[in-house]
């Protein structure tokens, strides 16, 4: 049978540090976090949210750099290591009012 895997994303990086090393190869959080690449709140920290048991950052797409990493990602974990067919990008609505990006002129 010819079956082509279809998954979701979503520009949230979880904060999963404390499995590792359970599985976990590469920790993006803390990259993510060491790097910049998140959006950040009015005191210029990552801005970090919580859902039921995870925390996650939001990857602040007015950055470039940021942008390329997370394009690396996809290319790297969903394309080339589990070869699936497609995506669609989830849940890019929820953004906190309050929050800082990269690109200052976003407002």
């Amino acid at each position: 049978a010819n079956i082509r895997s279809f998954t979701y994303i979503n520009p949230y990086i979880s904060n999963v540090t404390y499995l590792s090393p359970n599985g976990f190869t590469h920790d993006y959080f803390a990259e993510g976090v060491a790097k910049g690449y998140f959006i950040m709140n009015r005191t210029r920290q990552p801005y970090i949210m919580k859902s039921l048991s995870i925390e996650f950052g939001t990857v602040d797409l007015t950055n470039p750099d940021a942008v390329n990493w997370t394009k690396n990602m996809i290319q790297t974990n969903m394309i080339r290591d589990t070869n699936v067919s497609g995506f669609m990008a989830d849940f890019g609505e929820y953004v906190m009012f309050d929050s800082v990006f990269w690109d200052e002129s976003v407002r």
